[in-house]
């Protein structure tokens, strides 16, 4: 793990994230975004390159190991079609009751009640979604539900299918719920800060299903790799708003409208009716307390070859924080010792 420190002013970084291709090298952007093209060509066009980019460098971290093939092709479209999809399909979606619509489409695409052509159908005709939104909508819902029907009849075992539809489900309900900004609007910055997959870590899940891992094994992991992607979504947030702040002499307000409306420092601000800048800091205090347990979890992990996967699939997006900021995470206060 990075080592955490306190983090630096906004200035002192301007550069440093105006240089990303210069910090991580194009030759490495480019490879991200060719695992994301291997994987769904047409992506660019539905996802945008830094979707693309993201989507690819979370493939990297979690099948770095993996040999070309139908396994890690389908982990690697869970992760497209499962995790980016959805949650951009969710953050352009103006408000909760939309989500829910679309929650319900992508609910009974993983049942097995309608035909593909009359939910399809329908979806396309829910005036209530704009027409952007429905010809979205129609694209993940086929997409969802080829890609589930191929995994399922790998699985074989209907245990193994439950299991794999549940996950998905949970992805499902915690990525629109999200959305639900009013009732969590008490909410502490960790806890708004769900254990959901919106960056594809549990795609780790599915890798290890497909290649025969027992249940009991793969559930043990699900604390790890929840608080790994608590710790991606507060990094990403905290490089959203890194961004805004580095234009100078601006208010709060002229920054909000940079920052998406998700965004979780931008929410902590709002709730608690701090300024930006207050709520960065807290931010990156409460990264450092998540990246913590994270890594006494990671430590207490006894498969020594399971250990060094999820270390490489946890960390990928804190590092990857790092080299545009640089190391900014504050550590949690020392405990004190037993008298």
């Amino acid at each position: 793990m990075s080592t955490p420190v306190h983090a630096p002013s906004p200035d002192s970084t301007a550069g440093d994230s105006r240089s990303v291709v210069a910090r991580l090298g194009l030759k490495r952007l480019l490879h991200y975004l060719l695992e994301t093209l291997r994987v769904e060509p047409l992506a660019p066009l539905y996802m945008g390159v830094k979707r693309c980019i993201k989507a690819g460098a979370a493939l990297d971290a979690g099948l770095q190991q993996e040999k070309a093939g139908q396994v890690r092709t389908l982990t690697g479209r869970y992760l497209i079609y499962a995790c980016f999809q959805l949650d951009m399909l969710v953050d352009d979606l103006p408000d909760y009751t939309r989500a829910l619509y679309v929650r319900d489409f992508v609910h009974e695409s993983l049942g097995n009640g309608s035909s593909t052509s009359a939910l399809l159908q329908r979806a396309w005709a829910c005036r209530e979604l704009s027409l952007r939104e429905r010809l979205r909508t129609v694209v993940l819902v086929w997409n969802l539900r080829s890609l589930t029907r191929t995994i399922e009849a790998l699985l074989g075992s209907p245990t193994r299918q439950e299991f794999f539809r549940q996950r998905l489900t949970t992805l499902v309900d915690a990525v629109v719920e999200d959305m639900n900004l009013e009732s969590r609007g008490r909410n502490t910055l960790e806890a708004l800060a769900p254990s959901y997959p919106a960056m594809g870590l549990s795609s780790l899940d599915v890798l290890l299903l497909l290649k025969g891992h027992p249940l009991e094994e793969i559930a043990s992991y699900e604390r790890v790799l929840g608080q790994a992607e608590q710790l991606a979504r507060l990094e990403d947030d905290i490089l959203e708003v890194w961004t805004a702040l580095e234009q100078r002499n601006r208010s709060d307000s002229a920054l909000e409208d940079e920052v998406d409306y998700r965004n979780l420092v931008l929410r902590h601000a709002r709730n608690l009716g701090w300024p930006m800048r207050a709520a960065l800091d807290e931010a990156c205090r409460q990264a450092g307390e998540v990246e913590h347990r994270l890594d006494e979890n990671l430590g207490q992990v006894k498969n020594l070859e399971m250990a060094v996967l999820l270390r490489r699939v946890a960390t990928f997006f804190p590092t990857f924080a790092d080299a545009l900021i640089g190391p900014h995470r504050v550590p949690p206060p020392a405990r004190s010792s037993a008298a």
